[in-house]
């Protein structure tokens, strides 16, 4: 009987062979070893690095966040040119759902300390193998002697990797990238969803609750069987608390995202990584439809959310 490489994975996975390495993947880690961290920090540094104080208040964080539309902050002080990592996540995880004030909570005590980092000398392929490994999003790339931070050049995120990579793609046939978005959650034993949603009349609040309960940054949102929209955690931070809403008040169709890019399960993981690449985004619902509307008929079918780290957790073998 004929493997899918997702077969060949997942063997891996279940009889736990670290060294396993598919050639198809292989090939992808060699285009990944191409480019340094540091030429892509270069390239993101034009825009700046955001940097915060461990004494900053949450809200001038997310403030310096929005600005330049970026989803992590570097946190320094005066000793120190790296104390931590403040991410969305941790706002939404640590602050907003234990009821604190982001104007009156600093970044210290909210923000992710002990933080995962990488060379600046490090290629891709092993940035892309420290994420898959930490589960992190986002790594700074800094300096270390004798374990101690010298210099911080910025923050690779899983997105930097995954537009390198869809960029490198173009024209090259790897067998792997044709292998759906299903696919790549049998891989990481990811079981369906369907909570990965919510109705467009419901309170935000509850929204990050079922957010923070199913570990995602993102919710789809419905209007009876009608995709209707998106709801982020950077909608969250942009549209509400900047504005002084509040998520106990405000409902989600207020402050959600209208343009939303969806994709159903049969999706190839190249048509994936293309859509991300060229929105700019990190996470993308996956459901079966008609259109705008949910299948009624597929509801066993797959209904969830595939994000950067996902696929780079999918091409992550070792």
């Amino acid at each position: 009987m004929k493997r899918t490489v997702t077969s060949l994975i997942r063997q891996a996975v279940d009889v736990g062979k670290s060294t396993f390495r598919h050639p198809e993947v292989k090939g992808l880690s060699q285009l990944l070893k191409t480019v340094k961290a540091e030429s892509v920090m270069k390239q993101k540094n034009e825009q700046g690095v955001i940097v915060v104080r461990r004494t900053d208040t949450v809200f001038s964080a997310i403030a310096q966040m929005s600005n330049y539309n970026v989803g992590a902050a570097l946190v320094q002080d005066t000793e120190n040119p790296l104390t931590g990592i403040f991410t969305e996540r941790d706002y939404l995880y640590k602050l907003i759902l234990e009821g604190r004030n982001s104007k009156a909570t600093k970044v210290e005590a909210v923000m992710t300390p002990n933080v995962v980092t990488a060379s600046p000398n490090e290629d891709l392929d092993t940035c892309s193998s420290i994420m898959a490994k930490a589960g992190k999003r986002h790594i700074p790339i800094c300096d270390l002697e004798n374990e101690k931070v010298q210099k911080v050049y910025g923050i690779l995120s899983a997105k930097d990797v995954l537009k390198f990579l869809a960029q490198s793609i173009e024209g090259k046939d790897f067998e792997i990238l044709n292998e759906t978005v299903a696919g790549v959650f049998d891989a990481l034993a990811r079981e369906s969803s369907e909570l990965c949603y919510v109705n467009q009349g419901a309170f935000v609040f509850d929204a990050l609750a079922t957010m923070r309960d199913h570990k995602v940054g993102a919710l789809f949102v419905t209007k009876g069987q009608e995709i209707c929209g998106i709801f982020t955690e950077r909608d969250y931070l942009n549209n509400l608390i900047l504005k002084g809403r509040s998520s106990k008040e405000t409902k989600v169709k207020d402050v959600m995202n209208r343009n939303v890019q969806f994709i159903p399960p049969n999706t190839s993981v190249r048509e994936c990584l293309s859509l991300m690449a060229k929105h700019g985004i990190q996470t993308v619902p996956v459901v079966p439809t008609i259109g705008y509307f949910i299948d009624d008929s597929t509801r066993n079918e797959l209904v969830g959310m595939i994000t950067s780290l996902d696929i780079i957790k999918f091409l992550e073998t070792e």
